[in-house]
């Protein structure tokens, strides 16, 4: 295994399904929401470009921070609302990598 893939090895690994359970589980006002929200968006995010490759990747990482500046311009209808933006941005390209590196596209996994 490459360094690079000992890396994301470290990242949590748990499914979009599995996060979003978490989430819809937990009450909208508890704390732990803005955590779940990041790795809802992670989870998404890996799925996503694990699933549709490079040009998946290419089309997140324009439509990842467009969702944070929707928030931002309108009322978007969201569990954690507009908190934390460069969280929710960080956790979707931390996805998009996981994805790539689930792909192989980082060396041998």
């Amino acid at each position: 295994m490459g360094p690079i893939a000992r890396f994301f090895a470290v990242l949590p690994q748990e499914s979009f399904a599995e996060v979003t359970a978490q989430r819809d589980a937990t009450p909208a006002a508890d704390p732990r929401q803005q955590a779940l929200s990041v790795e809802d968006r992670r989870a998404f995010a890996r799925e996503y470009t694990r699933d549709n490759g490079p040009l998946g990747a290419i089309a997140l990482s324009f439509l990842i921070p467009a969702e944070q500046a929707a928030k931002a311009i309108a009322p978007v209808p969201s569990r954690t609302g507009f908190h934390n933006p460069l969280e929710s941005i960080g956790g979707g390209y931390a996805g998009i990598l996981q994805g790539l590196n689930d792909r192989g596209l980082f060396g041998s996994r």
